[in-house]
Parts: structure tokens; sequence; C-alpha cells
């Protein structure tokens, strides 16, 4: 199998609809992340 680079990598929260596309790992917990900083910030926090 040759790898073509046009994998994506789909995210999604287990607390709302929301759901994103993403070309590369890194990508994808940058955008979870920062949902989770804008949306659900008390789990951000969380320690």
């Amino acid at each position: 199998m040759v790898d073509t680079g046009d994998e994506m990598l789909t995210g999604n929260c287990e607390r709302c609809e929301w759901y994103v596309v993403k070309d590369s790992y890194p990508a994808l917990v940058k955008a979870y992340q920062q949902h989770l900083r804008g949306k659900h910030p008390t789990l951000w926090l969380r320690r």
C-alpha cells in the first residue's frame, strides 16, 4: 500500500455535536483542545 498523504482524520466531542476533519493528528488535537477551551472551559481547566 502506498501512502498518498490524502488520508483525513476525524474527531468529535462526546459532550456536544462538535465534529472536525483534519489532515494530521497534531491539527486534530489542536482543534479539539481549542474546542474544549471555547465551549467546555470547566473541562479544559479540570485537573
